[in-house]
């Protein structure tokens, strides 16, 4: 998928696309570092010199976001195969999901630069789906599949503005994340934010 050019873009998008990006990749790469990862954006206009106010902006919510470094135990079982993916070895040795400086941010986000294809394993991420949607401050979702041979086996949305029962009616908690496995049921995670995890199916 072809990055998109920032020179149309409002700022409040931009910061949100480029920083979802960013923590999701974070995440997956912690999670399972030998997978890629097909993206929408790359880092090449926040590289730019005038991209520098828009880095700080998205380092800054990239980072309100992301969870708590993980333990020196966790950080010593990471899987050393992930060193081979990614240049950035400083990044990786900070056991941390957390970026410490824009290198790490950048990196991030430009390693949804995966071209995919038939045969393989990867994950494929659309950081704002639904532009007009999440301008105006209304529905919008992160999107994400896990891609095994050119079959989707996983897919996740996030929706932050649905509300949780469904109803625009009953709308004071937002904040749904939807779930579906290949030959299983697809359902709703009724409690993503580290507490005990329920579903409903759907």
């Amino acid at each position: 998928m072809a990055p998109v050019s920032l020179a149309w873009i409002p700022d409040d998008l931009a910061v949100a696309d480029f920083s979802a990006q960013a923590v999701v990749n974070t995440i997956l790469m912690r999670e399972f570092p030998n997978d890629p990862i097909v993206g929408e954006e790359d880092s090449k206009d926040l590289r730019a010199p005038e991209g520098a106010t828009l880095r700080e902006k998205v380092i800054e919510l990239a980072n309100s976001v992301l969870p708590t470094p993980r333990t020196a135990e966790e950080v010593r079982r990471r899987p050393a195969a992930s060193e081979t993916r990614i240049k950035h070895d400083s990044w990786l040795s900070l056991g941390s999901a957390a970026f410490a400086w824009v290198g790490q941010l950048l990196a991030a986000i430009d390693y949804g630069n995966y071209a995919g294809g038939a045969k393989g394993r990867f994950w494929t991420l659309d950081p704002i789906d639904g532009t007009k949607g999440f301008l105006r401050g209304e529905q919008f979702a992160v999107c994400l599949a896990l891609v095994v041979d050119g079959v989707v086996q996983v897919g996740v949305m996030g929706c932050p503005n649905l509300p949780v029962r469904g109803t625009s009616a009953d709308a004071t908690e937002r904040g749904c994340l939807f779930v579906a496995v290949t030959g299983q049921h697809a359902f709703q995670v009724r409690d993503w934010t580290g507490g005990a995890r329920g579903g409903a199916s759907c």
